[in-house]
């Protein structure tokens, strides 16, 4: 089942409730093609600027408004790879300081309509849905503490180590303790581990220190007590995925431009 629920992303900013007349926008940018070697690859938003280094459009625009790569691939493999593969650098300043990432996002938002011409409507498709819940026997998960070195996170996918997912304010970065379970949702909601969203309705709030270490070459019954596949990793936090039939919002391409380099 396929349903267009949504006009326009430059028309009205769906995912927010902001229309085009009310959603804050910077007040000057500049967005070009970023050079490689120039500096290190960040997203930050702090004080009055939006700065981008070293991204390529799909990391920002499911920045924005918050897409899933689950739900948010078709989407991607819609726009040119022209500017779909292009890593940019984009500098904005705002009038005065940015309240929250939530502004910050619409900002953003506004950023993309006027400089890539982006448009986009919402679908709502059926599919296979997975909720990430508490398992049998309770959870098994120790609260992050202040104590605690770093964001104290740590995930291993297949010999790799990786940070939690990103938060955009390096302000915030610098002092966030663990991991939330909406967080570890949206980490596994990838196309290695689940393809399909994955939603968390385990209840549980808080941050949590977490070491999570997986493997996908693995099969499922795998005993290995290093990397141990899916499944079992989650079983040792107390926690298992849930698959059932629901609705999806799928965002689909309408329109998108090279940005201007001249353009202020």
């Amino acid at each position: 089942m396929r349903t267009v629920i949504a006009t326009s992303a430059i028309l009205a900013g769906t995912l927010f409730g902001q229309t085009a007349a009310t959603r804050p926008a910077f007040e000057v940018a500049s967005v070009k093609q970023w050079v490689p070697g120039s500096g290190v690859h960040l997203l930050d938003c702090s004080g009055d600027r939006f700065s981008v280094a070293g991204l390529r459009f799909g990391y920002i625009v499911q920045w924005a408004y918050d897409l899933q790569p689950a739900t948010g691939g078709e989407f991607l493999q819609r726009v040119p790879a022209s500017i779909r593969t292009n890593p940019y650098e984009i500098q904005a300043k705002a009038a005065r300081p940015i309240a929250s990432e939530s502004q910050c996002r619409l900002m953003v938002q506004a950023l993309l309509a006027d400089r890539f011409k982006l448009a986009f409507h919402y679908e709502t498709r059926d599919a296979e849905l997975v909720d990430l819940v508490v398992a049998r026997g309770g959870p098994k998960l120790r609260k992050a503490l202040p104590a605690d070195e770093g964001t104290d996170v740590n995930f291993v996918l297949n010999g790799v180590a990786y940070t939690h997912p990103p938060i955009a304010d390096a302000d915030t970065r610098a002092h966030t303790k663990g991991v939330t379970m909406q967080e570890l949702a949206q980490w596994l909601t990838t196309p290695v581990l689940a393809p399909q969203p994955i939603a968390d309705k385990t209840g549980l709030e808080g941050r949590y220190k977490i070491d999570f270490r997986i493997s996908t070459s693995l099969p499922v019954d795998s005993q290995d007590p290093v990397d141990p596949p899916l499944e079992a990793a989650l079983a040792k936090l107390g926690l298992r995925l849930e698959k059932h039939r629901g609705s999806v919002k799928v965002p689909v391409l309408d329109h998108i431009e090279p940005p201007d380099p001249g353009a202020n």
